[in-house]
């Protein structure tokens, strides 16, 4: 008998130290978010001095016409984590971005505390371009993040909200300049009848929705890719309310366009602001091609509607480069 008591009190303190242990590092997983919100939202004014659209009434100006001044900072934002190599395609996106832009500043936020490879070498001397450390968010309101693209999600919203700007993928093209949306509160692509597309935002980093939809990851499912990114923050925020964006259909290029990108020759492109490459997924919606990687010297010829953007970057002609 006395045997069978000791086994109960073994398990329920093997029990009590579980439940403790739980609770333990759910708390961890708190306070190392809130720490890292206060890190990134601390800051009172964008970085570089400018009041950047600080108090401003939102519902003077609508997201149609927007307002007669810019809002929204020429900063250009980039996340990289988990690499310390820039490869071919984000090597020309990066000079889009400063072609075409003209941004002020470049900032890419990276995990790291350099980059290098050759690639890193054309571009880590462009005016305004700088580093910036930035730690891979693990986790969200306490949840914990379930990839690091989930990560990304989730940092280019901390990053708009301490600077506010135009944040894009690395894997975007920037085509031509994105000015004329920065009168509005909050830019983004929205194809007609699909989810917004989160590879390109430009902000004031006080808008409405930006808020609403940091704050929708109270209710993160970590195992829907697009979830949180694209779904909730559509369906609950801008079903409802879809004046609290300025909004893109088409030519921010968030849709699907391999086809037209890597199995044609597509001219149509130079009609957009920005193209998002889908250079991560290529491998699998291009998987009949013989270039897998992008180089230096494949692009010189190669015969479809990339070929063309990444020859006007570096050789300013869209011909075939001998």
């Amino acid at each position: 008998m006395s045997s069978h008591k000791n086994w109960r009190v073994y398990f329920k303190v093997r029990r009590y130290h579980l439940v403790l242990f739980a609770f333990i590092a759910v708390m961890v997983l708190i306070v190392a978010d809130v720490i890292f919100l206060r890190h990134l939202l601390s800051v009172s004014r964008s970085d570089d001095g400018q009041l950047a659209g600080n108090n401003i009434d939102f519902t003077l100006y609508d997201n149609i016409t927007g307002f007669p001044y810019m809002i929204v900072p020429n900063i250009v934002h980039l996340i990289i984590f988990r690499k310390q190599q820039l490869d071919f395609t984000e090597m020309v996106n990066i000079q889009s971005v400063h072609r075409n832009q003209s941004p002020d500043r470049i900032l890419i936020h990276c995990d790291c505390s350099d980059l290098r490879g050759p690639y890193w070498e054309i571009v880590r001397n462009l005016s305004g371009l700088e580093l910036r450390y930035l730690r891979e968010p693990r986790s969200v309101f306490g949840r914990s993040l379930s990839s690091v693209y989930h990560a990304a999600d989730v940092a280019r919203l901390y990053v708009l909200r301490q600077y506010g700007g135009i944040f894009v993928d690395s894997d975007v093209y920037l085509v031509r300049s994105l000015d004329s949306f920065r009168k509005f509160e909050f830019t983004i692509g929205w194809p007609i009848g699909e989810s917004i597309g989160n590879q390109v935002l430009i902000a004031n980093k006080q808008s409405r929705f930006l808020k609403l939809w940091l704050e929708s990851y109270r209710h993160y499912r970590p195992f829907l890719w697009y979830y949180n990114a694209g779904q909730l923050p559509t369906d609950s925020i801008l079903a409802g309310n879809p004046g609290l964006v300025h909004r893109v259909p088409t030519l921010l290029g968030v849709h699907l366009l391999v086809e037209q990108l890597y199995k044609a020759r597509w001219p149509q492109w130079r009609t957009f602001y920005t193209i998002h490459l889908l250079t991560r997924h290529r491998s699998y919606l291009d998987a009949a091609s013989p270039i897998k990687e992008f180089n230096a010297e494949n692009i010189k010829v190669y015969p479809y509607t990339y070929g063309e953007m990444a020859r006007k970057i570096l050789y300013n002609t869209t011909d075939f480069v001998t």
